[in-house]
């Protein structure tokens, strides 16, 4: 049975959640770009995934129309595409990986208004509809003092994406607090990785709901241990099928794992756990060989974004000690 704990809470909202749900004009929009995704999809497959031109020209095309029609998840999963280096082994596995992804959504928006209302807001919020803050400030949250596990910062053309990821000291509930910054602008919030903050989270509502968002936070200096690991990859991994299950649509889980050690062979990093058994690691070596120094002997704690596949460090405790990566 999974713990409680270990699973983020779904938001009680005070109001209906299908006012939450796009307009019917923005909903019209989305069924316009659906439709034309589809036949782009059927068109790419006719052509083939080998002599198909996924160069970054003509993925602009195609994640254009995405844009027009207020999709823009699904147009930065587009120009995604054309990043995926053809030189890797795994290109292929890669690209049919994602495209599969996408078909999903595809067919889900094919079906929407006889899903679950938790489902269709996940499957909105990966097409790129947000809902407003200020539309959830009134429901029920986590009153925590919120630990930053991890920050990554990504950067396309104008806009700036900031993924800061908590955990509760006391509900070891787990949070993505996503803020974006066009141009020049900053973000919205300060956070600070040395940092920990006293407030109110409310997550987005969903099928398996992680992320949130925190009202009034007040800063406070972090202690340097995870309020909440699991013990082996068994527990986790457990955790993540049930996750997936909740939402087909997710692609990163936020995960904490207890005594680990991190070992390296030819370029190649995996972690390990106490029963022995290894997931795959993938931050680029130069990012690991400093934590791996730091290791020493020792077993660790890390904080990392599962894929499905392998594990990005964003964050580790060593001997008392937190390490950003």
């Amino acid at each position: 049975m999974l713990s409680a704990k270990l699973l983020p809470a779904m938001a009680s909202l005070p109001i209906d959640p299908n006012s939450l749900l796009p307009n019917s004009q923005r909903k019209e929009l989305v069924k316009q770009g659906i439709d034309y995704l589809e036949q782009w999809l059927i068109d790419m497959i006719r052509i083939g995934v080998l002599q198909y031109d996924f160069s970054h020209s003509s993925m602009r095309e195609i994640s254009s129309r995405m844009v027009d029609a207020k999709m823009g998840g699904v147009a930065r999963r587009l120009r995604g595409l054309a990043t995926l280096d053809k030189s890797d082994q795994n290109w292929l596995e890669n690209l049919l990986g994602e495209l599969a992804s996408i078909y999903l959504l595809v067919s889900s928006f094919k079906k929407i208004d006889e899903l679950p209302i938790n489902l269709q807001h996940s499957i909105y919020s990966v097409s790129g509809f947000s809902i407003q803050k200020k539309q959830l400030a009134t429901s029920d949250g986590i009153q925590d003092l919120w630990m930053i596990m991890g920050i990554k910062l990504e950067e396309e053309e104008n806009l700036k994406a900031r993924y800061c990821w908590v955990m509760g000291s006391n509900s070891k509930r787990s949070a993505l607090l996503l803020d974006f910054a066009f141009g020049r602008t900053a973000f919205e919030s300060q956070l600070k990785f040395s940092q920990s903050y006293h407030g109110k989270l409310v997550y987005y509502p969903g099928s398996f709901p992680f992320r949130g968002f925190l009202i009034n936070p007040v800063s406070t200096p972090k202690k340097n241990s995870f309020p909440g690991t699991f013990p082996h990859f068994t527990k986790f991994l457990d955790v993540y099928a049930h996750a997936v299950s909740k939402n087909p649509f997710m692609n990163s889980f936020p995960v904490a794992v207890r005594d680990v050690m991190m070992i390296t062979s030819e370029e190649s990093w995996e972690l390990v756990d106490i029963e022995n058994n290894a997931i795959p690691i993938s931050n680029a070596s130069e990012k690991l060989w400093p934590l791996f120094a730091s290791q020493g002997g020792d077993r660790m704690a890390v904080f990392g974004i599962w894929n499905g596949d392998k594990i990005e460090l964003l964050s580790a405790t060593i001997a008392g000690h937190h390490y950003q990566l």
